[in-house]
């Protein structure tokens, strides 16, 4: 090193060796700037910035170098040959180039690292070459150490130069990376010249072609002021684009409405926009450049933290304040005016509370209605079946059976309005349980032969062996949807027969099918199209000649697919009808009764052989408990009324009870409280278990549901309908009620 300054003090000008480094500096700078905007470009532009890159600091070591040239003093005459001085200007642009290139194409250390090596054998071949063009009468010997130490030392710096450019993508990263190459440069070529040494030659021809000194500084003065300029362009450029960027960047920010505040690593304020100072002056300030941001967080995010708060105005406007860091250091803080979306939400709230307080209502209107309507009509179509059953001349009988028959219609109309009221609200309920699918549809079945019998047809039940057996599924619904197709096909059906079958789609792996085939009169294409709507029948006569609200078809279409299944049909004029019902049941894998199983409950409080059975009737409507008083004593049975739960519950503990017959909805204590208590004395007292049979006006799911959760085996719904009533007793082993039924 002491060499290589010793040099510097007596072999060169060092007022031309400082502009060589001013002019090494400067371009390197320059360059490793261009190189930042080529690596934030893309495609071509990319290549065409690198390509800039390696131009401007191939000709800024090529200018240093020749600067240097001309401040190296040995007292001699010296040229320089035209043709190794243009070389030596390729051989800088061409391996400077290569050099930018390569952490451009490939990506990793590597790469840098091969592009740093590049660049500093690239200026160490630029330094020779032109040295070899130098014309003196001297001979250059060169001391091999000083040589190899300028080389390797060369490409050392300008590796770490790239290696401090690439980790610090940087303002302070293009710095400290330009001033490492510069050095290379510097370095390699005064360590360079230390190692010359000049040897007298008489041999070399002094008269060739070749650039004096004078016309070497004039080319080298030209490079160096080219440089200047090129570097002076594009920081104009530069600074114009900033400029333009920041003008767009302001506009930009300004046509937003959400405040803006950006603050630089050091908390400062920066730049905002438009929106910003009109929050700021809400809260009496002003924002101007360099202001603390701790100052603005304070006031806009409150006690609330550093990230998120939302807060009233006392104008009465919301405004949410955010705070997120930035990739620099910095940080943005944006006010946003929320109040409409609070508004909005807070009308979308209400707007939701009050249809689900609408909602509300129209289900206890419905359960009200419900239980106010069955109650009254329970005794009509109870006293209506209770004369039917005495003998009667013709038009009494006539008369009677048009009673029983208009209550059946209301009851029926009823149900429909009730589950279409639950499918437009979306709670239909549907469960999933396990159930004896034969029996569910021989139930099903039961209800409508009588009535196909009365008018002459044939009624047909065909169950196939695949379908015995129990699955998991709706029992309810599904025992809903063929009552509404055979009360269809029955109704409309004149002479003839109706006939249900059940199998399996696809043998013994598919879906269960339900087909209800009749005689009737059919229907067109047409007509199918619009069967399943609401309130839609094959023709408007059909109305007058047969009645029905239309309404069964849809709900039992809606209630098929909420249980996953299809329906359809097919008919035509004068052919009749098939409706096949398609459900996905799974095929239950315990066998056994469920826990509800009347089987199970009427072997708890069987009687002895022989004996009538006794039954206790709970239920606060005088009506209602003389129609199964007079009903139950028909059949042999004989019955104990209570008029309330607690009533109910002092008569069973007398015991000698058969089944329960409990109304839900009565005085002192209700029929579910009266079930529980019944099932916890059972269980406190070691009571055999007593069916109970709730029968009540409320006959909504949810209410069945309630009814099996306190503990009764079976929930009937008002008006009773004998053959249900006799069907459940009758699985209970009393040999009265068996013959009776």
């Amino acid at each position: 090193m002491l060499s290589v300054l010793g040099c510097l003090q007596g072999q060169h000008d060092l007022r031309l060796v400082l502009i060589a480094a001013v002019i090494c500096i400067a371009s390197v700078l320059t360059a490793f700037s261009v190189y930042d905007r080529a690596l934030r470009a893309a495609g071509p532009f990319r290549a065409g910035w690198v390509a800039v890159t390696g131009l401007i600091a191939g000709c800024g070591a090529w200018a240093t170098h020749f600067m240097g040239m001309l401040a190296y003093q040995p007292q001699l005459l010296i040229g320089y040959h035209p043709v190794g001085t243009v070389l030596s200007l390729f051989a800088a642009l061409a391996s400077l180039t290569l050099a930018f290139s390569l952490p451009v194409a490939f990506s990793g250390r590597g790469a840098v690292l091969a592009g740093g090596v590049v660049a500093g054998l690239g200026v160490g071949v630029m330094h020779f070459l032109g040295m070899s063009a130098v014309i003196m009468p001297m001979q250059i010997l060169w001391t091999p150490g000083y040589v190899i130490a300028s080389v390797i030392g060369g490409a050392l710096l300008t590796s770490a130069a790239l290696l401090v450019f690439a980790h610090r993508n940087d303002g302070a990263g293009r710095t400290a990376g330009g001033l490492l190459f510069a050095g290379a440069i510097l370095f390699l070529h005064f360590t360079a010249m230390t190692g010359v040494t000049l040897v007298p030659d008489s041999t070399i021809p002094l008269e060739v072609a070749r650039f004096d000194r004078t016309e070497l500084a004039i080319m080298t003065g030209a490079f160096a002021a080219g440089l200047l300029l090129t570097c002076l362009g594009l920081l104009w450029v530069e600074s114009q684009s900033h400029r333009g960027a920041l003008t767009t960047l302001r506009s930009s920010l300004d046509a937003l409405p959400a405040g803006m505040a950006f603050m630089d690593p050091a908390d400062r304020l920066v730049v905002w926009n438009l929106a910003f100072t009109a929050f700021a002056a809400h809260w009496g300030l002003a924002p101007v450049v360099g202001m603390k941001g701790a100052t603005l967080r304070a006031v806009c995010l409150g006690d609330a933290g550093p990230k998120d708060n939302e807060h009233r105005r006392s104008d009465g406007r919301w405004i949410r304040a955010i705070n997120n860091a930035t990739p620099d250091g910095g940080s943005a803080l944006i006010l946003v005016d929320i109040t409409a979306d609070r508004e909005q939400a807070e009308a979308m709230t209400a707007a939701r509370d009050a249809a689900q307080a609408a909602n509300r209502a129209k289900s206890e209107f419905l359960a009200n209605m419900s239980h106010e309507i069955r109650t009254p009509l329970n005794g009509v179509m109870g006293a209506a079946e209770l004369l039917a059953r005495e003998p009667l001349i013709g038009r009494q009988a006539e008369l009677v059976q048009m009673i029983h028959a208009s209550g059946d219609t209301l009851n029926r109309l009823l149900s429909d309005i009730l589950d279409l009221a639950r499918v437009e609200t979306g709670k239909l309920d549907i469960v999933q349980e396990p159930f004896d699918l034969a029996e569910a549809v021989r139930t099903a079945a039961a209800l409508f032969r009588l009535k196909a019998e009365e008018k002459g047809l044939t009624f047909t039940l065909l169950i196939a062996p695949e379908a015995e057996g129990r699955v998991i599924g709706d029992p309810i619904r599904l025992r809903q949807i063929l009552g509404n197709l055979l009360s269809n096909a029955v109704k409309f059906t004149q002479q003839g027969k109706v006939v249900l079958s059940v199998d399996r789609a696809d043998g013994l792996g598919g879906p269960f099918r339900f087909q209800v085939t009749d005689t009737g009169p059919g229907f067109d294409a047409v007509t199918r199209a619009r069967l399943f709507n609401r309130f839609e029948q094959a023709d408007s006569s059909i109305a007058r000649r047969y009645g029905g609200s239309g309404l069964g078809l849809a709900i039992s279409r809606e209630m098929t697919l909420a249980l996953g299944g299809k329906l359809a049909c097919r008919s035509a004029p004068g052919q009749g009808a098939t409706f096949t019902l398609t459900l996905p049941l799974t095929t239950a894998a315990d066998q056994a009764a469920s826990s509800r199983d009347l089987s199970t409950a009427a072997a708890a409080g069987a009687t002895d052989a022989g004996q009538p059975m006794r039954v206790l009737i709970v239920d606060d409507h005088p009506y209602n408990r003389r129609f199964l008083e007079i009903l139950l004593e028909h059949a042999g049975v004989e019955t104990v009324s209570a008029d309330d739960g607690q009533a109910g519950v002092d008569a069973w503990r007398k015991g000698g009870f058969d089944a329960i017959l409990m109304d839900m909805q009565m005085p002192v204590m209700d029929g579910l409280a009266a079930t529980r208590a019944i099932r916890a004395l059972e269980l406190a007292e070691g009571r055999p278990r007593t069916p109970v049979f709730v029968i009540s006006a409320n006959a909504l799911a949810e209410h069945q549901t309630a009814s099996h959760a306190a503990g009764a085996d079976l929930h009937l719904a008002k008006p009773v309908v004998a053959a249900e009533l006799f069907s459940a007793l009758s699985a209970l082993p009393s040999s009265e009620m068996q013959a009776v039924a």
